[in-house]
């Protein structure tokens, strides 16, 4: 404990300090300061100071200064959990307590320091593909006593095989957010906010987000949606854990929604019916979702149940694998501007025939379609069919025989449960390869919410 004060004054001159603590003479000094080296631990300290001169007279005591020693540890964080989230581990954990005030949370992986944090979750997005981690967080006090670590949680980061994708879209508990979620609890992901199953009017829902708002802070989480998706849909209200309690409203905000959210659910209590919502988010950048707390302080917790987007993804933004033949992203194949019957494409596969490009769906995505045919740049020559192919070398579609003269195509197809997508381009009835066999499938894109 540093102890200072200002000098003393005298007519001959001051000798010495001396230092009280609880009314004890501790120590004496010539400076005007001092460090008590072993306060008394978790106890209430008052130190005054007195000046003495060489006649030894001494002046009345100092003001009092009063400190508490604070040596007790945080208790450690508990219930770590670790979950593989795609793009990120996503880890959350419950709060530690302390005598006097909590400062910060680290987090560790493998032992080596991530970053400190004053919520209850943290998002590594630095895990190595094909690798076991292991992480731990410790709880600081503002007196900088560390707690023991929490329990670990081992994660497997899982690679996926090559030429498989990330398909975005489908349950939000499965996507990566674009920044920390907010709330007094930590985010529940496919749980409620207090870590047990999703709860309403009865039914326990196996995917989902529990949400726990303060009385003055709305609990949030972000994602980014690049323009991509389409649609969202979820069930919300107030978890049973709660029973009658609760009150909170449900929001959805985008980067256009300024003053007012796109969705509002209204007040919701645990006496209201969960509701549906179905909104849509075409050209939507962000999608926000939010949780207040309406009225008068009490427990909140609120869960927004199969919370999914429908988005699309362009097959260009993706690599194929297998593939056979001659590709191009974006362009056609000579790798010039990529136009089908006059209309010009920016998003695209440009092949040569035979091509076989190969896509792995996983059972996620729900739609395939393509506005398809021979590039503009062969004029009226060529002559190719295109095909979907899915499980088991199935045919799922057929375009029949297109030429130059022919006007593009657009094509739709459900590929709903399916696991494996494949493109190919062939010529007709075995017919030999010409240069003129340039193919486009313009604007390629799956759509996917599974």
């Amino acid at each position: 404990m540093s102890l200072a004060w200002s000098a003393a004054t005298d007519n001959v001159g001051v000798s010495v300090y001396t230092v009280n603590r609880n009314g004890v003479m501790l120590a004496t000094t010539n400076t005007v300061s001092y460090k008590d080296t072993n306060p008394p631990a978790n106890t209430d300290v008052a130190y005054t100071v007195t000046a003495s001169d060489a006649a030894g007279n001494t002046s009345p005591s100092s003001n009092q200064a009063d400190a508490y020693v604070d040596t007790d540890a945080p208790t450690p964080p508990s219930g770590l959990t670790a979950k593989d989230a795609g793009g990120s581990n996503n880890l959350a954990w419950s709060a530690s307590t302390d005598n006097v005030a909590l400062k910060k949370y680290t987090v560790y992986r493998d032992g080596a320091l991530l970053g400190t944090t004053s919520a209850l979750t943290w998002i590594d997005t630095g895990a190595s593909d094909d690798s076991v981690v292991s992480y731990t967080v410790t709880a600081t006090d503002t007196s900088l006593n560390v707690s023991d670590p929490s329990n670990p949680a081992s994660i497997t980061k899982s690679k996926r095989p090559t030429g498989e994708a990330d398909w975005f879209g489908g349950y939000l508990s499965d996507l990566t957010p674009s920044s920390a979620p907010v709330g007094i609890r930590p985010l529940g992901i496919d749980t409620n906010g207090a870590g047990d199953p999703l709860q309403l009017d009865g039914v326990v829902y196996a995917k989902g987000l529990g949400m726990t708002p303060g009385t003055t802070t709305p609990a949030s989480i972000k994602f980014d949606l690049a323009g991509r998706c389409t649609q969202f849909t979820a069930s919300v209200g107030v978890d049973d854990e709660v029973g009658t309690g609760g009150s909170v409203s449900f929001q959805l905000w985008t980067e256009t929604d300024t003053t007012k959210p796109l969705w509002d659910s209204g007040k919701m209590t645990g006496t209201v019916a969960a509701k549906d919502v179905s909104k849509s988010v075409v050209g939507r950048q962000t999608l926000e979702l939010r949780v207040v707390h309406v009225g008068k302080a009490m427990t909140d917790s609120a869960d927004w149940v199969l919370p999914r987007l429908t988005c699309a993804n362009f097959l260009s933004d993706y690599t194929p694998n297998p593939t056979s033949g001659s590709f191009a992203a974006d362009t056609n194949v000579n790798y010039h501007a990529m136009t089908i019957g006059g209309t010009s494409f920016t998003k695209g596969l440009g092949v040569m025939a035979q091509s076989s490009l190969t896509y792995q769906l996983n059972g996620e995505c729900t739609t395939f379609s393509a506005t398809i045919g021979l590039d503009d740049e062969v004029g009226s020559a060529g002559s190719v069919v295109f095909q979907l192919w899915t499980d088991g070398g199935k045919k799922l579609y057929d375009s029949g025989t297109l030429t130059g003269d022919d006007r593009p195509v657009t094509m739709s197809k459900s590929v709903s449960g399916k696991q494996v997508l494949e493109l190919r381009v062939v010529h007709p009835n075995g017919e030999p390869a010409t240069p003129a066999d340039m193919a486009d499938w313009g604007n390629a894109k799956l759509v996917c919410n599974n």
